[in-house]
C-alpha cells in the first residue's frame, strides 16, 4: 500500500461516490524481475499476510513474501486487492502484483502491474551503470517515465528496517523517485491475529500521506496511514 504513499480519495457515503484513483500509489512496495524461485534455491522464507482495513472495515488483503536465495540475493512477491463497496456493489476495485529482485540490501529489478479499477500501469527496473534503471508504462502503453536512482536503491521496503537509512525510495506504483524522511515513534500497543503486541516504529514522511510501520521485535505487525478526507488505512498482520 504511493505503496507513493496511500493516496486513498474519499470514496464517501454518496449516492455517486467518487470514482477512486490511485488507491495506494507507493503503498505497494515489493515487486521483482521474472526471476523464478524454486523451492530448492531458496534458503528462507518471510511471509506476512495482513488484514487491510478502510476506517475499521475490512477492504482486502496485501501478502508479502521474501525468499532468500543460496545465492545471496532475495526475491519479494507482493500481491494486494482491495475493493471498495457502496451499498451492496462494487464501487471500486485494485489489484497490485510485483516481483523484486534485491542483492547486497539493494535492489536489483523490479517488474510490478497495478491495476487501478481498470487502468493497468506496469513499472519496471534493472540494475545497470552503478544504478538503478526504471521504465514506466502508463494504461494506454506510453513510456510514461524513464529515470535513473543512483547507488544503493531501495523501493518502500516497510519489511526491510534498512529501509530507515534512506532519503529517496521507488513507488512501484507509477515508477517515480521519492525524498523522504524517515523518523522513529514512539511506541504504539497495537492489535493482531497474534494478540496484542507493544509495537515499535517508524514514520515515513516525504509522500503526499505520512505512513508509519509497526514493528514488534523482529516482525513486522503493522501499517498506519490516513488517506482522504481523514480516513483511516490500517494494514494488521494476519
Amino acid at each position: 500500500m504511493i505503496h507513493a504513499t496511500a493516496r486513498l480519495v474519499q470514496h464517501g457515503m454518496k449516492p455517486a461516490p467518487v470514482r477512486v484513483r490511485r488507491l495506494i500509489a507507493a503503498l505497494f512496495l515489493a515487486g521483482a524481475a521474472d526471476v523464478a524461485v524454486s523451492a530448492c534455491d531458496a534458503e528462507a522464507r518471510t511471509q506476512w499476510n495482513f488484514i487491510v482495513r478502510l476506517d475499521g472495515e475490512r477492504i482486502g488483503t496485501h501478502r508479502f513474501v521474501v525468499e532468500k536465495r543460496g545465492d545471496g540475493t532475495e526475491t519479494v512477491q507482493s500481491d494486494a486487492h482491495f475493493v471498495l463497496r457502496f451499498l451492496g456493489w462494487t464501487a471500486y476495485r485494485y489489484e497490485h502484483h510485483s516481483r523484486e529482485t534485491w542483492s547486497g540490501g539493494c535492489l536489483a529489478a523490479l517488474d510490478a502491474r497495478t491495476d487501478d479499477d481498470g487502468r493497468v500501469t506496469q513499472v519496471r527496473a534493472i540494475r545497470a551503470d552503478g544504478g538503478l534503471a526504471i521504465d514506466a508504462i502508463d494504461a494506454k502503453g506510453r513510456h510514461a517515465r524513464t529515470e535513473t536512482l543512483p547507488g544503493c536503491a531501495m523501493s518502500f521496503a516497510y519489511w526491510n528496517t534498512a529501509l530507515r537509512s534512506q532519503q529517496q525510495l521507488l513507488d512501484p506504483g507509477t515508477g517515480r523517485i521519492v525524498d523522504v524522511r524517515i523518523t522513529p515513534l514512539e511506541p504504539l500497543r497495537i492489535d493482531t491475529d497474534h494478540g496484542a503486541a507493544n509495537a515499535r516504529g517508524w514514520r515515513i514522511a516525504g509522500p503526499p500521506n505520512a505512513i508509519d510501520i509497526r514493528w514488534a521485535g523482529d516482525e513486522w505487525v503493522g501499517l498506519d496511514t490516513v488517506v482522504g478526507h481523514g480516513r483511516h488505512l490500517t494494514y494488521r498482520l494476519k
